[in-house]
């Protein structure tokens, strides 16, 4: 018994005489914490803005898509307007030949 009563004594004193294992943070490791949350911060900001640009950019596209696409409809329906009055001048002028 005096054995381990001595040998819990030695284990005790070299326990205490070790420093913590998780010492606190010091001023200068809390400021780079700090730092770094702000660095952190500004970063998922200026990401949240790319973002906003990057749907706004793909807005602008599709509604250029879009008014492409109508142009194209008004071209096309412009096309066969004249293909049909090319069609009637010709069929006019054949008329008058005759």
């Amino acid at each position: 018994m005096a054995l381990t009563a001595l040998a819990l004594t030695a284990a005790l004193a070299t326990a205490a005489a070790q420093p913590a294992q998780t010492p606190l943070p010091s001023a200068n490791q809390g400021e780079r914490i700090s730092d770094r949350i702000r660095a952190l911060q500004r970063e998922a900001a200026r990401l949240a803005g790319e973002a906003r640009t990057l749907v706004g950019d793909l807005r602008k596209l599709e509604i250029e898509r879009e008014l492409k696409a109508e142009q194209a409809k008004q071209a096309a329906a412009e096309a066969t307007a004249a293909q049909d009055e090319l069609r009637e001048t010709t069929n006019r002028l054949a008329g008058l030949e005759l």
